[in-house]
């Protein structure tokens, strides 16, 4: 019996299937089979029904998932302590929202990098869904989004949260004025992309508030920035992200009788119990948030 033959078994109890465990192993559904072939010759039992669609354990088969599970931590965690997340892999697929590449998240990778040199990371930014996606089908490792819908398929962990402004260059001299909703109505608002969370919010709570602005979706938070800098409109966007420009004299954030709903930030990995690393990589992203922004209670 083997470490290999139990993660196998543990993806095919939880994904109720020999291809899906196969898909996130990176490998074939034949090579899943021969493992659990021979991890039922070992044991003398048969582990799964595969008389329907999907593989469904057998009384053995539950009793084995307890022992796997706690087997398979416990390897990991050996690896974690005494051979650092370097132990486990030397390739980490990270993925992040634009929000979060643009604040805390180089300050985090430095930490990694000046860490554990050896190892090398991917880095997608895209928007929060389409990284869930990505997490879903094991494209990504770990992904520093917007909080998604709770899932058994994931661990969701909370990082931090954003509180959403408006910004306008000094050139507009909207600065001494309170603004309402109605203030807004001749400017043109540029926030994020249309097909994303941040830009339904700002909608539906316009649509809430009986208005209807030149709300205009932008696909690269720089870009959004940039226009607003240059006088072309208002930037509805986290605070953080705005940092720079407000400090430089570029963005000024203006007076507002109402509150634009804040972004809710998360680190989601699967719910793995072979990848402690990632675990690891969470509770950093916690601590580095906590330092820049304070802490989330």
């Amino acid at each position: 019996m083997t470490f290999e033959q139990l993660h196998s078994f543990y993806l095919i109890a939880k994904y109720g299937s020999f291809q899906k465990a196969a898909d996130y192993l990176h490998t074939t559904q034949p090579t899943i089979s021969a493992r659990i072939r021979m991890l039922e010759q070992f044991l003398k039992t048969t582990l799964f029904d595969r008389d329907g669609y999907r593989a469904k354990l057998t009384s053995d088969g539950h009793r084995l998932l307890v022992h796997a599970e706690h087997l398979l931590r416990l390897k990991e965690q050996a690896i974690v302590e005494i051979s650092g997340i370097e132990g486990t892999q030397s390739l980490i697929r990270f993925g992040a929202s634009d929000s979060m590449a643009q604040t805390w998240l180089p300050n985090f990778i430095a930490h990694i990098t000046s860490s554990y040199p050896a190892i090398s990371f991917d880095l997608r930014v895209a928007p929060s869904q389409h990284l869930l996606d990505d997490l879903l089908e094991h494209k990504l490792d770990i992904a520093f989004l917007i909080t998604p819908p709770p899932s058994s398929s994931l661990v969701i962990d909370p990082l931090c949260t954003f509180d959403m402004v408006l910004a306008a260059a000094p050139l507009m001299k909207l600065e001494r004025t309170k603004i309402d909703y109605g203030d807004l109505q001749e400017f043109n608002i540029f926030t994020f992309d249309k097909h994303t969370i941040p830009y339904q919010n700002i909608r539906q709570q316009l649509i809430r508030a009986g208005f209807t602005l030149k709300l205009n979706g932008v696909s690269s938070l720089e870009t959004c920035i940039r226009l607003a800098e240059e006088g072309l409109g208002i930037a509805a966007l986290p605070e953080p992200t705005l940092n720079r420009s407000i400090k430089e004299g570029r963005l000024t954030v203006l007076d507002t009788t109402f509150q634009l709903e804040p972004l809710i930030f998360s680190t989601a990995y699967p719910n793995d119990p072979s990848a402690p690393s990632r675990r690891r990589l969470s509770e950093w992203a916690s601590q580095r948030c906590d330092e820049i922004y304070g802490s989330k209670d």
